[in-house]
């Protein structure tokens, strides 16, 4: 929009973009007004301003406030002097000023807009003598007066005036005003100094106090992360680091770079993605300093998230030595805060390497530390998610494969929500990715889609790269199972999105989805193809817990193939039967039976399969909607009826 100024009662207009020489000298002639300036002069302004609003009339105002204008405004053959740039036309100005010129630059030492407060903590004089200066700098224009007493603040009209009244001041009376402010603040304005600890570290930064600067830059980088700030946060906690690295070490120093690199880890692993390069760079020289320190304390986080680091990109067998690691410190120390997030290393770790039981119990020690007050802070340490719905939907998981199904449900359904209550953008990225995958499991296709879509949304508008991969996936995944070829192509898109995140984590199951995808869609040797590629993933990956669906679907694929695979089958589908029974997971071992007994359906042939799949359903009581349950029922009463 247009500047906007009063000058002898009228209002008028400056427009921000360039005008022509004729709009130029009519802005020129409103600006002086009451004092007529020469046709000589204006023509000079006009040329030497080349159409630029703000130069036009500050240039204009500088002639007017000239003692040689206002002694020939009549005359128009007088020469008038005209500064040759804005920066000398401002400084001119502020120099006719006289003592009101200082007044000006300890507002520009400030800040672009500085608090009537603050300015009277900094100022030597009487506030009267403040007062006159702060309305001659408003009457010349240079100033904006907001509110009224007590909450007074004012704003320079323009950066460049600001720039103008700093640039003029001696370094060592910069330095010497930016140390006064900050402890100006510090002493009279102590909200300042706990909701914007930026403003301390710009001015004790700006000041040579680094040292003073350092933890206000730390604070301030915690505070915009916590509240999804992350740019924000990301450059407080450089602005961090660029300082302590100029410094001589010191044993407080590395403790300052530790804590600056756990918080910068934990704004990569929300913008880069949570096994980025960018996120292992932060946390491998965190994890440096703290083992050459040895810091304890400040090590157990650090390593929390390279576990999380290393269990994103696939490695789980290394993730469990880390996980291990994790236990043994937190059970040493005794420390349930410690205990707590060892555990919540510990479930997912158990859940990949298919030891449900396990999972089922690291939640329920975990979940039960939890304090939601003391633990608040937790999430942006850990993994940049909170411990409890991340717990639920592992434990919702486990229980599923085991055939807990109504439980899996509930479970699924508490994490959901308290990830909605708390309002995080991370926590509710790992309660949507996950219940997508037991959506998947429980046959509820149009489930999966509305909690795509719901991830989706979210990831974008936060910036989270390997969620919104997942959701990209899961809802592909949907789109397919409906014959939409579009499926197709958002699952290869989510793939790309995960490779760019650096994550590898859950690549069997996602290529499992690829795979139904490629044989809903009519390419059931791609499918194939596909499903080689997800077994050989859980094999490097050490990802046990998908296997035995992996091995199903290629089993139920070749059934639907004509006679010259239809052969190979039933060993794909043994194979699913013999790893589901080794690692307890009672549901896949029930919709693998029901596959086999599907299978034999056309033949005399029995086996003992029906018997087993009878003696599998005694598991569930009469009351159990599960779909393979119910299909089940269905089978057997069609068999015998």
């Amino acid at each position: 929009m247009p500047l906007r100024w009063t000058r002898g009662g009228r209002a008028v207009q400056v427009p921000l973009q360039r005008l022509d020489p004729c709009d130029t000298a009519a802005m020129i002639a409103g600006v002086a007004n009451d004092a007529p300036l020469p046709a000589e002069t204006i023509a000079r302004i006009v040329a030497k301003t080349d159409g630029v609003p703000l130069f036009a009339e500050e240039l204009t105002k500088t002639v007017l406030e000239s003692s040689s204008i206002a002694e020939t405004a009549a005359a128009a053959e007088s020469p008038v002097d005209i500064p040759a740039t804005l920066r000398d036309s401002l400084m001119a100005r502020l120099d006719r000023l006289g003592p009101v010129k200082e007044i000006a630059q300890i507002g520009a030492a400030i800040g672009r807009e500085f608090d009537d407060v603050l300015i009277r903590s900094v100022v030597h004089g009487t506030d009267a003598e403040l007062d006159r200066a702060l309305a001659r700098l408003t009457e010349a224009g240079l100033l904006f007066r907001r509110g009224e007493p007590p909450s007074v603040s004012y704003a320079f009209k323009h950066a460049l005036v600001q720039d103008a009244a700093y640039e003029s001041l001696l370094k060592s009376r910069r330095l010497a005003l930016h140390q006064a402010i900050a402890e100006a603040i510090e002493r009279a304005l102590p909200q300042v100094a706990a909701t914007e600890p930026e403003v301390l570290a710009r001015h004790y930064t700006a000041s040579a106090l680094p040292q003073r600067a350092l933890p206000y830059w730390l604070r301030a980088g915690r505070q915009a992360r916590e509240r999804s700030a992350y740019a924000e946060a990301k450059a407080h906690l450089n602005r961090g680091l660029e300082l302590v690295r100029r410094l001589p070490a010191s044993a407080e120093l590395v403790g300052y770079e530790i804590d600056l690199l756990t918080n910068l880890g934990a704004v990569e692993q929300a913008v880069s993605g949570l096994a980025s390069s960018a996120t292992e760079a932060v946390f491998v020289r965190a994890r440096e300093l703290c083992e050459a320190a040895d810091d304890g304390p400040r090590l157990f986080p650090v390593l929390w998230n390279l576990w999380l680091l290393t269990v994103q990109r696939g490695q789980i067998e290394a993730s469990r030595r880390i996980a291990e690691r994790l236990l043994a410190t937190a059970a040493t120390r005794g420390d349930p805060d410690l205990v707590m997030q060892a555990h919540h290393a510990a479930w997912p770790t158990d859940f990949y390497r298919a030891d449900f039981a396990s999972v089922v119990h690291a939640v329920d020690i975990g979940c039960s530390l939890y304090d939601a007050e003391r633990h608040r802070l937790h999430r942006f340490v850990y993994g940049a998610h909170d411990p409890v719905p991340c717990g639920w939907i592992f434990k919702a998981l486990a229980l599923w494969f085991v055939g807990d199904y109504a439980a899996a449900r509930t479970a699924c359904a508490s994490s959901i929500a308290a990830a909605r209550e708390l309002g995080h953008a991370s926590t509710q990225g790992v309660a949507f990715a996950y219940a997508g995958a037991l959506r998947y499991f429980d046959d509820d296709a149009p489930g999966v889609a509305a909690i795509a879509q719901e991830l989706i949304e979210l990831s974008t508008r936060e910036g989270m790269p390997t969620w919104l991969s997942f959701g990209v996936i899961h809802r592909g995944w949907a789109l397919a199972q409906g014959g939409d070829e579009g499926g197709l192509s958002l699952l290869r898109e989510g793939f790309a999105l995960k490779q760019r995140a650096g994550s590898t984590l859950l690549a069997p199951f996602h290529l499992g989805l690829l795979a139904q995808a490629q044989w809903r869609l009519g390419s059931p040797e791609d499918a194939l193809r596909t499903l080689d590629e997800a077994r050989a993933a859980a094999a490097a990956n050490d990802e046990r817990w998908i296997v035995p669906e992996l091995w199903r679907l290629r089993g139920e694929f070749l059934a639907g193939i004509p006679d010259d695979r239809c052969a190979e089958s039933e060993p794909a589908l043994q194979r699913a039967l013999a790893e589901a029974r080794a690692m307890k997971a009672k549901a896949i071992e029930l919709r693998t039976t029901l596959s086999l007994a599907r299978l034999r359906r056309g033949d005399r042939r029995d086996d003992g399969i029906h018997a087993s799949l009878a003696a599998l359903l005694a598991h569930w009581g009469a009351d159990e909607a599960a779909s393979d349950v119910r299909a089940a029922r269905a089978l057997l009463e069609e068999r015998f009826p």
